[in-house]
């Protein structure tokens, strides 16, 4: 058996869901021959910070995200270029980036997939020359939805569930003009999505000819529409059909600038970012080696 030196970063109030059965299997595997597992428990406070004097100390050829989208992303932005591979127990609100690789929910599976350590390479997005996305990034709707459940007191499906309730019954467009490498577009949106995955958490596929190590990425445009074209948009989702809809506009790009009026929430892998009415994205090939089936 080749010996692990894996670090298990857990968040543990990542969707709501208790954190003790696994954190005893660690403690159980950790006392097998040739595996040293060190485990960091996230607070809020300075924990990119932590996580890389953690790294910097223990030299772990894995990191192990265990929570949701928003804390692969944290842990994910630190390995970037440094061949440390990625690995994920899926246990948030949204597991995005879990399900679009196909990563096992249950944790001893999830577990043991990282003890087998396959691995491939994905690419990343740099947001604003300075913030990491690996899977999903947007403004509009779904950026309000987001923030509603962090600010709600109910986490989980429901939390998401009554946030998406809410902002679904005020509908709020922009105006947004798209300019990449090859084309300048300007629309009236409801929502614009920078993808470098497909799925969101739910398994809505918001961009069926999304991959996510072919070097480029995806600009979906969702634009205003009635209520019965969103029954049929909220089909397309699940039927990977979106990029045929006539309410979207999805454009592969490696690099792109994107302006809005007015200002709205940027949400990057499930993470609030403050308002703004510009964004750049540019595609890092390769950036990270994650764990998968």
């Amino acid at each position: 058996m080749a010996h692990c030196n894996i670090l298990f970063v857990v968040n543990p109030i990542s969707g709501n869901t208790d954190k003790t059965i696994l954190l005893d299997l660690l403690k159980k595997k950790s006392r097998e021959p040739d595996r040293d597992f060190s485990i960091f428990l996230t607070s809020g406070k300075n924990d990119a910070e932590t996580i890389q004097s953690e790294i910097d100390n223990i030299k772990p050829s894995t990191v192990v995200a265990v929570g949701g989208d928003g804390t692969v992303k944290l842990v994910a932005s630190l390995l970037v270029g440094t061949g440390i591979s990625l690995g994920i127990i899926p246990m948030g609100s949204a597991n995005g980036l879990a399900f679009e690789l196909n990563l096992p929910a249950q944790v001893s599976s999830a577990l043991q997939l990282i003890l087998e350590g396959k691995t491939r390479k994905i690419d990343a997005i740099l947001i604003n020359g300075h913030t990491y996305s690996f899977h999903l990034s947007d403004l509009g709707i779904n950026s309000r939805i987001i923030k509603g459940f962090d600010e709600n007191d109910r986490r989980g499906f429901w939390g998401y569930l009554r946030s998406f309730i809410k902002e679904s019954k005020n509908m709020q467009y922009f105006r947004c003009t798209v300019e990449t490498d090859q084309k300048k577009i300007r629309h009236k949106a409801l929502m614009v999505v920078i993808a470098n995955g497909s799925y969101y958490g739910t398994g809505a596929n918001i961009n069926p000819t999304g991959v996510l190590n072919d070097g480029q990425f995806e600009i979906i445009l969702v634009k205003p529409h009635s209520w019965r074209m969103m029954l049929k948009l909220s089909i397309a989702f699940f039927t990977r059909s979106l990029h045929k809809h006539e309410s979207t506009r999805i454009v592969s790009c490696n690099r792109a600038e994107i302006s809005i009026q007015p200002q709205q929430f940027l949400q990057i892998d499930g993470e609030i970012q403050t308002e703004t009415t510009h964004v750049t994205a540019e595609v890092i090939p390769g950036a990270i080696q994650v764990i998968t089936t």
